[in-house]
């Protein structure tokens, strides 16, 4: 035979908590998750002869690793022209209340303020120096 006792009740899953019952708030990662996928900016400019874009590209992985990159093109009379960088960036981020840091490998940081949050925690926004990043400016 072996003895069996029931210490404690069996609680439900509460909203905000895992299925291993820790608040996801307060795990190793903190609260990089609600930072997940890419965001990018455009800048572009035309005239009747000639037209100019270029998109920069912010990856998150919601683990607190980012890649970043940017491609250009322009058109005109001589033709067109493509540019991408093959020298992606790589680093890591930190979300805050109010704000994402950037870090690179060389060690320099950008201090993204957040732009839009969604209900469910998720950041879908944010801004640099005047230059949107947004979802919907990578579709």
């Amino acid at each position: 035979r072996i003895p069996f006792s029931r210490s404690a009740q069996t609680t439900a899953v509460q909203p905000g908590v895992n299925q291993t019952g820790m608040n996801r708030q307060a795990t190793a990662e903190g609260i990089n998750w609600q930072l997940k996928g890419a965001l990018c900016s455009w800048s572009g400019s035309s005239n009747s002869s000639s037209s100019y874009s270029r998109t920069r590209k912010l990856v998150f992985d919601g683990q607190g690793n980012y890649q970043f990159g940017n491609e250009s093109s322009f058109s005109g009379n001589a033709g067109i022209a493509y540019s991408g960088n093959p020298n992606v960036e790589i680093g890591t981020y930190r979300v805050g209340e109010n704000s994402v840091t950037l870090v690179n490998q060389a060690g320099e940081s950008w201090q993204f303020r957040i732009n839009m949050r969604q209900n469910n925690g998720m950041i879908t926004e944010l801004m640099y120096e005047g230059t949107l990043y947004a979802k919907a400016l990578c579709e």
